[in-house]
């Protein structure tokens, strides 16, 4: 939601459409850790990021609605796969096929962490998340608003789950 703040000086008039598509940007990479390899499958951070840049040049010269909806759908999903690139792995909830939290597919290896954030649902993270949160929830209204409500409250439930699951495991090892 902080990348679709961008639009606002630019083209005002699409503040609620860049919220929306910049909102299932940030989230459609983790739509494989429902069902395939997390981090692998839908994760491409480096197509979606030539395909933004590639959005970007035609934004500049184009008027076309598409252009800049795309713009920033492909930038917040390249954004969420490179951020992955900083935050570690807790095994076994994060655990990848390879030493790396993201996967390069021209390469065909997996790279990082630089493990600025210890892991997805810490504390860190969850900071993180309410301070990325602060500018949108103090400059926009109605749509964009929500959705980033929205995602605050799934960075806090996120953060409860990990918290409880970490919990758990650790109360069920042997002593």
């Amino acid at each position: 939601m902080l990348l679709s703040l961008t639009v606002t000086e630019w083209r005002p008039e699409l503040g609620g459409i860049v919220a929306l598509c910049a909102f299932f940007g940030g989230v459609f990479p983790d739509f494989d850790a429902f069902r395939w390899e997390h981090r692998k499958t839908l994760h491409f951070p480096v197509y979606y990021g030539v395909v933004t840049l590639l959005l970007l040049s035609l934004a500049v010269v184009s008027d076309s609605v598409v252009v800049v909806a795309g713009l920033y759908f492909f930038g917040a999903a390249a954004l969420h796969c490179y951020t992955d690139y900083f935050v570690g792995i807790d095994k076994p909830s994060d655990e990848t096929d390879g030493d790396g939290v993201l996967y390069l597919h021209p390469r065909g290896k997996w790279v990082g962490p630089k493990k600025i954030i210890d892991h997805a649902g810490s504390s860190g993270d969850l900071l993180v998340g309410i301070l990325l949160a602060v500018p949108p929830l103090l400059y926009y209204s109605d749509l964009p608003f929500w959705l980033t409500v929205l995602s605050l409250t799934w960075s806090v439930l996120y953060f409860g789950k990990r918290l409880y699951s970490r919990h758990k495991r650790e109360s069920s090892e042997p002593s």
